[in-house]
């Protein structure tokens, strides 16, 4: 029997870090949980809003992701989405560089400080046009090429595993997640706003 072109991804999607109404920390623990089962990944998506803003609480839970990933860095890549193609012309200079201080700013945050100089990664990264309803034959093909060169991405990328071992799960389970503390405060501030109506 000739050996198979086709390869068969289990796919791990997560609720979108700015948008969980309060309940990442929940939401977080599943995640983390999800990674633990699936242990194998041959490619980390992360999909940002190629114009939102990289506010601090966005900032804090991308680095505790970054601290949870720890060791699986080799195959993050970085999907921004709703980039209009039509700025997309290799002669807008000031698109280009927009995108590429974004991802700089994206990128050290699952870097650390360590430049690229250094031995620091550096991360692939696409980008697609979400924006644009348009059914023209241009934007549909440049749609399924960037969908195709994520797909052949995972396709040759080895497999990097989570360390199973006791000590790792206690560091991943010891790492402070940001919004526990808010968390604290909000409930504090509920508390005391039905004491003092009361």
């Amino acid at each position: 029997m000739p050996p198979s072109d086709c390869m068969e991804f289990q796919f791990l999607d997560t609720p979108g870090l700015n948008d969980t109404d309060h309940r990442s920390v929940a939401i977080t623990a599943n995640i983390v949980k999800e990674i633990l089962r699936m242990r194998s990944f041959n490619l980390i998506l992360v999909t940002v809003l190629a114009l939102s803003s990289l506010t601090v609480k966005y900032r804090l839970e991308l680095e505790y992701y970054a601290k949870v990933l720890q060791g699986l860095h080799a195959n993050i890549a970085f999907l921004y989405t709703h980039v209009d193609y039509a700025n997309c012309h290799h002669s807008n200079t000031n698109h280009y560089e927009m995108l590429s201080r974004r991802h700089g700013a994206f990128s050290e945050i699952f870097r650390g400080t360590k430049p690229i100089s250094a031995g620091g990664v550096e991360f692939k990264h696409f980008t697609i046009d979400l924006l644009s309803s348009s059914k023209r034959p241009v934007v549909q093909c440049l749609i399924r090429n960037t969908l195709r060169e994520i797909l052949q991405l995972a396709v040759v990328n080895s497999p990097v595993v989570v360390d199973g071992h006791w000590s790792n799960i206690a560091r991943i389970q010891a790492i402070y997640h940001p919004d526990k503390k808010n968390l604290a405060c909000r409930k504090w501030f509920r508390a005391r706003q039905a004491a003092l109506a009361a």
